[in-house]
């Protein structure tokens, strides 16, 4: 090795390895926060019920996971079976 290379320059297949990866991670995250956001505008619709954990405990912040059991309890108070699925009653 030189003395005016460096590590990069000897290696710029890992350069572009580490930005590639960079630019996924980056990617993830801006996903994670726009569908992390959906959840809790949903969870916003419940009020109260969706801060409150199982022990009662009321949180800052809509708790992700009881949204889908939240939404899944609203639709079985507007639904009736029919067959093998359900139908939104009118």
């Amino acid at each position: 090795m030189s003395e005016d290379s460096t590590a990069t320059d000897d290696f710029p297949h890992t350069v572009e390895s580490s930005r590639a990866w960079m630019d996924s991670a980056a990617m993830f995250h801006r996903n994670e926060e726009y569908y992390r956001g959906l959840v809790c505008e949903i969870g916003r619709m419940f009020g109260d019920a969706a801060y409150t954990d199982d022990a009662g405990e009321l949180h800052d912040s809509v708790l992700c996971a009881k949204v889908p059991e939240l939404v899944r309890e609203a639709l079985e108070k507007r639904t009736r079976p029919i067959g093998g699925g359900t139908v939104l009653s009118s």
